[in-house]
Parts: structure tokens; C-alpha cells; sequence
């Protein structure tokens, strides 16, 4: 079979083959960032193997990105609890996922707001014996009207909200967890990093609740993370039909930085665009992390981004218009502090994610075609 692959100077990009994997790997291990590129093969190669068996032998675990509320879906509840039907039975967000992770360690990160219907649809439709499901929640952080000052609600009290996906890293290191079973729910003090250091876990697939065709602990992402010696592998597909994704950036030759970084989608890409066949990668919220590299990060080198929304308070209770700031960190923020990162480009059946009610893509309409086409495929 004839192969072929570029390399420039901070990347590696081709096509995987049984025969040029160890080309491939050697020359990642010497760069800051590698990608592979899988569109179109599906085909055994040993990095499958490598990471097929990482899975198997329980280093691997999941967690799962659920902070989110449905407003934007027009359903008054967590997004994850979100049934969508699929032509053969009516499923929630959490009980699809929940079928990919099987018995993998699996951890769910909530917000204060959707905590309690979270924890109550994990015991009465996942839970089963005494496999555990453990819940961390992230902070929330103070609202902001457009001058800077803080916003208070109809009785006075600050209005919160939660901080962003990249709450996460300061969750896993409050040193307090939830641990989920059918039967009960138990608050317990101490690491999580403790837990999965018992459970031998080194590698976190980090990976977000709204996308309905999430691949799960994937093989070649696993295995491209143990082979290439990254310490972040992102999945990735190529942006087309006008979605809105946050893309992966080369950082310049001179730089200090690393080699590569994720920018989204509001922001402005400050380096080169990773492009495949002309189309940009976009990031799809699935992430393959060392569990060591998790527990060094620095939440206080991660910048707050600003979002402006529509905040009801006390002075506007019924905006028409963004009235207000919501300050955000994003996960890979602190992916960017990586000594090196990796991205696995996928093929389109990678990606659809649950973001509005309404429209020709990331909609409860392109979902559920999305949902129904993969069921007809199985």
C-alpha cells in the first residue's frame, strides 16, 4: 500500500500504517506536537493495539464534562439528563455515554445548580451493584454587569455562576468527591488522584456530555498518547458547514510557547491555523490527558476569559439584550501549559454536539439524525 506523510517543522501529519507507525512515533517524540490523521482508516495498527490494551488493563479512565444546564435546548434541567430517541429507544445524554464506558472508571464533573438532578439520574439509571461513579463539582464565580460591578438578584444576593469546563482541574484537587451507587451517595474527603492512583489509572479521557457521538477511551487516541509521548492528545475534525469549534494553532518557529494551542472559537487565532486539505481542525472536546500532568497544573496560569450574556438581576430582570459578564476558564487553557500536545483527526462520525434547540447542526434535529444514521450503520 503506498503511504504518505508530511512533515514540517513543528508537525507530523499523514496517514497511519502498520509499517510506519514506529517512523511516525520516533520522529513525534522529538517534536512538541504530532498529529495523526485517521479519516477514512479503520484499519488494526499496533498503536490500536497499544491502546486497546491500556483500556483493557484499566489504565485508562473517564470524565465526563456535565456543568451545563438545557436552557439553550428549551429544557429546564442538566443537559445530560437530555433524552434524545434514536428510532429504537429513548436514551438521556448520560445513559448513551454510560453504555460507551461500560465498567471504565468513570468520574462526572456538575455544577452547584445541576448536582442534585445529576446525582439522582445516576442512581436510578446507571448505578448498578457496587461500581461507583464519582462526582466533583466545580466552583462558581461572581457575575459581573458591563461596568465591573458585581450583580445581585431579585432577594439581594450575589448572582453566581459557574466558572467553565476548566473548573475542572481545581474539582479534582479540592480534595472532596462523591462516590455514586445505586443505593447511596456518600460524600467522602480526600484526593481523587489518590483513588485512581490505587486504581492504577494513568491517563484521563477527558471528554464533554453533549457530544452524541463522543468516541470513548478511544484506541488510537490512547495509543497515540502512550507512543508519542504527549501529555495532552486532543480528537479532532474538520470544521465545515459553518460550526461554530475553537481550532488548534501553531504557535510561531521564535516563540517560547509550545507548539501547539487550542483557541476558541470567540477569540482570535493569534498563530497559523491547523489545516487539513485547506479545512481548519476543529477541537471537539475530547481529550486524552496523563493523569501526572493533571495533578502539575497551575489553575492560577490560566487567564479568565469574558462572555457577554443576558444576566437577569435585580436592575434587569428580563434583558433584551447582554447586560452582563460571565468569566470563564476553558479546559484547554490548561492543556496549553503542556510540555507537549498531540491531536488524532477524525472522520465526520466523530462529532454532533448538543448546543441549540433550533438549526441545520449541533440541534436536537441534527442530533437525532445523527443518532438514527449510526444506529442504521450498527
Amino acid at each position: 500500500m503506498e503511504r504518505k506523510y508530511q512533515k514540517t517543522n513543528n508537525f507530523l501529519i499523514g496517514q497511519m500504517t502498520a509499517d510506519l507507525w514506529l517512523e511516525q512515533i520516533n520522529s513525534a517524540r522529538k517534536q512538541k506536537m504530532s498529529l495523526l490523521s485517521l479519516e477514512g482508516r479503520r484499519e488494526q495498527s499496533k498503536i490500536e493495539k497499544i491502546g486497546k490494551e491500556a483500556v483493557e488493563r484499566g489504565k485508562v479512565g473517564v470524565l465526563t464534562l456535565a456543568g451545563g444546564v438545557g436552557s439553550r435546548l428549551g429544557y429546564d434541567g442538566p443537559k445530560g439528563l437530555f433524552e434524545i430517541d434514536d428510532g429504537r429507544e429513548r436514551l438521556s445524554l448520560f445513559e448513551r455515554q454510560a453504555r460507551k464506558i461500560g465498567k471504565i472508571f468513570w468520574i462526572v464533573m456538575v455544577s452547584p445548580k445541576t448536582r442534585t438532578k445529576t446525582v439522582e439520574h445516576l442512581q436510578k439509571k446507571i448505578c448498578r451493584g457496587e461500581e461507583a461513579v464519582y462526582v466533583i463539582e466545580q466552583e462558581e464565580i461572581a457575575a459581573e454587569g458591563m461596568d465591573g460591578e458585581a450583580l445581585y438578584d431579585m432577594e439581594k444576593s450575589p448572582i453566581r455562576m459557574p466558572n467553565g469546563n476548566g473548573g475542572v482541574f481545581k474539582a479534582l484537587s479540592l480534595g472532596r468527591y462523591t462516590e455514586v451507587r445505586a443505593k447511596e451517595a456518600r460524600e467522602t474527603e480526600g484526593s481523587l488522584y489518590d483513588v485512581m492512583e490505587r486504581r492504577g489509572i494513568e491517563y484521563l479521557n477527558v471528554i464533554s456530555v453533549d457530544n452524541v457521538l463522543v468516541k470513548v477511551a478511544d484506541s488510537w487516541a490512547v495509543g497515540w498518547a502512550l507512543e508519542s509521548g504527549c501529555d495532552v492528545v486532543s480528537a479532532a475534525v474538520k470544521v465545515e458547514g459553518g460550526k461554530k469549534q475553537g481550532v488548534f494553532v501553531k504557535e510561531s518557529e521564535k516563540s517560547s510557547e509550545k507548539g501547539i494551542r487550542i483557541c476558541e472559537y470567540i477569540d482570535e487565532p493569534s498563530g497559523e491555523v491547523v489545516r487539513v486539505e485547506g479545512v481548519p481542525l476543529g477541537n471537539i472536546a475530547n481529550h486524552v490527558v496523563k493523569v501526572e500532568f493533571l495533578k502539575s497544573i497551575d489553575v492560577g496560569a490560566c487567564a479568565y476569559h469574558k462572555a457577554v450574556k443576558k444576566i437577569p438581576h435585580e436592575k434587569d430582570p428580563a434583558p433584551q439584550e447582554p447586560n452582563g459578564v460571565k468569566k470563564e476558564l476553558f479546559i484547554f487553557d490548561g492543556f496549553n501549559l503542556s510540555r507537549k500536545q498531540g491531536v488524532v483527526e477524525y472522520g465526520r462520525d466523530a462529532y454532533e454536539g448538543l448546543k441549540n434547540k433550533d438549526g441545520n447542526s449541533d440541534s436536537i434535529s441534527s442530533c437525532t439524525a445523527e443518532l438514527k444514521r449510526e444506529a442504521r450503520e450498527e
